[in-house]
């Protein structure tokens, strides 16, 4: 009776604790084959974990969680999903890859045609601000290309563009590119 977008769980198993009066789930524990849905979100994990009151659905056992609309694939030893803020938390072994730009668009994240590829250990996203954050040894990297930071940040300001920025002692390889059309 919750407004906001329709979502979907299935597993082999649950556990789930209701409130007695309303009937509602206030925690539930998915195990084996859970698959959760909702509008260009899709989950996967051996094994989660949902809490009401927190409004947090904690994945683990070999997760990962695609974005279609972002064209991205998360895994991690952790991932914690917020089922009201639509946020997102990575631990252990975080690998973020972006899809590179459809062809004829923008080009990808350092201007090639290839995926970007994040890992660290910790990661979170904030959609309010729309802004994910790689913390712990932290790699970007796509094509030839890559930034080495104990911190980056990409946000997302604007429609369409993208803001890097890194810390904490950076090390950066950037390949220069040629313009389109010129002899190699």
């Amino acid at each position: 009776g919750r407004p906001g977008p329709s979502r979907r769980a299935e597993s082999q198993s649950l556990v789930a604790t209701l409130d007695p009066l309303s009937g509602a789930v206030r925690e539930a524990t998915f195990l084996e084959n859970v698959t959760f849905t909702e509008p260009g979100r899709k989950a996967w994990a051996g094994r989660a974990v949902f809490d009401e009151a927190s409004g947090r659905v904690t994945l683990t056992e070999d997760p990962r969680i695609v974005d279609e609309g972002e064209g991205s694939e998360l895994r991690a030893r952790r991932l914690a999903l917020g089922t009201r803020s639509r946020s997102v938390s990575a631990s252990g072994n975080v690998r973020h890859t972006l899809a590179p730009r459809a062809k004829g668009g923008a080009p990808g994240m350092l201007g090639g045609e290839e995926p970007t590829v994040l890992l660290c250990r910790e990661f979170d996203y904030d959609p309010t601000t729309r802004t994910a954050r790689y913390r712990d040894n932290a790699l970007l990297r796509s094509g030839k290309d890559e930034v080495r930071a104990p911190t980056i940040v990409l946000e997302q300001p604007a429609a369409g563009g993208r803001r890097l920025s890194a810390s904490g002692g950076t090390a950066s390889v950037l390949h220069p590119r040629g313009e389109k059309g010129a002899a190699k």
